[in-house]
């Protein structure tokens, strides 16, 4: 990438934890900085909105993450960088990988689905102890562990979210990403 713009990114499975992440970055640190937030393309928007009976698969939801990071990437975050601004990403890769990993997907999958976005310059990790609930309906891994939950029979939405929840824990100390 052009420019001396630095990408941030801070993945997690709590959407109000990673908005506080970004908004306490912005404010201590990285003024100025551009927030780029999934769901710019409003694929799930339209998603939540489709009035039809079909549930999408884990896979499914992640091609669409992933469809909706290369607009994020396109339209917000490398013109930034090439103007030398910093941009933080929340949430970016790390996220999508704990969820899909959570849904039994394969790793070697993911990684080559994720393998077009840059590695961020800096990272951060929101991960959480003990039971993760989600209260925030708004952000990937709510939205994302509710459709998991309802297309894999068994599978309730908590233990989606805490499964999310480990696998990020096991990222933390992971160099891909």
């Amino acid at each position: 990438m052009t420019g001396d713009g630095r990408l941030v990114a801070i993945d997690g499975t709590v959407s109000a934890a990673l908005r506080a992440a970004a908004r306490a970055l912005r404010s201590d640190g990285h003024k100025g900085a551009r927030l780029s937030e999934w769901d710019a393309s409003s694929i799930f928007s339209e998603l939540a909105e489709a009035n039809d009976q079909s549930i999408p698969s884990a896979r499914v939801l992640l091609l669409l993450y992933a469809t909706d990071l290369a607009f994020r990437l396109k339209t917000e975050i490398k013109p930034a960088l090439a103007e030398g601004r910093t941009v933080i990403a929340a949430p970016y890769v790390r996220t999508a990988l704990a969820l899909g990993r959570a849904a039994g997907l394969r790793g070697d999958w993911l990684h080559n689905l994720f393998s077009f976005a840059p590695p961020a310059y800096e990272s951060h990790l929101i991960t959480h102890e003990g039971t993760v609930v989600a209260h925030d309906r708004s952000g990937f891994v709510e939205v994302a562990s509710r459709y998991v939950s309802r297309s894999q029979r068994g599978i309730s939405h908590d233990r989606v979210l805490q499964r999310t929840a480990a696998f990020m824990r096991k990222m933390r100390h992971a160099r891909r990403y």
